[in-house]
């Protein structure tokens, strides 16, 4: 299947996040995504932020709820992202 120039596949998006360069250092991407915290029963935030994957593994838990964990730049900290919240990667829309 082809797709426009604007536009990537999940897996291709989840492929683009792990990547990393010749020295084994995660390569930032731009990721826009929607909030969701279904304990709190809030969301619906869009944020757009620079970030890169840690390099820590995926547990099956994780992999069973379809959860990704990204570090923000600049900020240090952890969050997770529901992969089928992306919207977009590097300003490429993910389907």
């Amino acid at each position: 299947m082809q797709l426009p120039a604007d536009y990537i596949l999940l897996k291709d998006a989840l492929e683009l996040m792990r990547k990393r360069d010749e020295h084994g250092f995660p390569v930032p991407f731009i990721i826009r995504y929607v909030k969701l915290d279904r304990k709190r029963k809030t969301g619906g935030q869009i944020v757009e932020t620079k970030a890169t994957m840690p390099s820590k593994r995926i547990n099956s838990k994780m992999y069973r709820n379809a959860i990704r964990h990204i570090s923000i730049a600049g900020k240090g900290r952890v969050t997770p992202v529901h992969i089928y919240l992306i919207t977009k990667i590097n300003n490429k829309w993910v389907i």
